[in-house]
């Protein structure tokens, strides 16, 4: 799944993504997120970590990429 995040809020895709997780508790999950600024690219990973799944932040041609893998420990 690929969610660009480039034209909205941090906060918005942080509640996106909270939903998502609560969706897929304890499936497998691969999730790219394109987001603007690498400190809102950090956020989402720390969010991610937090919620028990794997994140890597990569630079991107004037974006950053959070991809989002694994299988969360269902404590969002």
């Amino acid at each position: 799944m690929v969610i660009d995040a480039r034209e909205i809020w941090p906060h918005e895709i942080l509640t996106k993504l909270k939903k998502i997780f609560e969706e897929y508790r304890e499936k497998e999950i691969d999730i790219e997120i394109l987001i603007k600024t690498q400190s809102d690219a950090k956020r989402i990973k720390a969010f991610a970590a937090m919620s028990g799944y794997n994140a890597n932040v990569e630079a991107k041609n004037g974006y950053f990429s959070t991809y989002i893998t694994g299988i969360s420990c269902g404590c969002v």
